[in-house]
């Protein structure tokens, strides 16, 4: 009897380490997916805010803001490479 209730002993420490270590890998995987997200999204702001200054630039500099030309950069800005 006594053999037994060592091994559900050993058992249960055994089970406890690997949730554990489970658990750590776990909260490491999503900190990193977290930093990624909001490096994304860092990312996504700053060329929103470039995208917006060109727009904004372009809006000053130009004396006609309805003539059909207005539009010309950005078509262009926006077409892929």
């Amino acid at each position: 009897m006594v053999l037994f209730i060592e091994t559900v002993a050993e058992t249960q420490k055994t089970t406890l380490a690997a949730a554990g270590i489970f658990a750590e890998s776990f909260l490491a995987a999503t900190e990193r997916v977290m930093e990624l997200h909001i490096e994304l999204t860092r990312t996504a702001v700053e060329t929103s805010a470039e995208m917006a200054q060109e727009c904004i630039d372009v809006c000053l500099v130009r004396e006609n803001v309805f003539s059909p030309n207005f539009l010309l950069p950005f078509v262009k800005a926006l077409q892929p490479e």
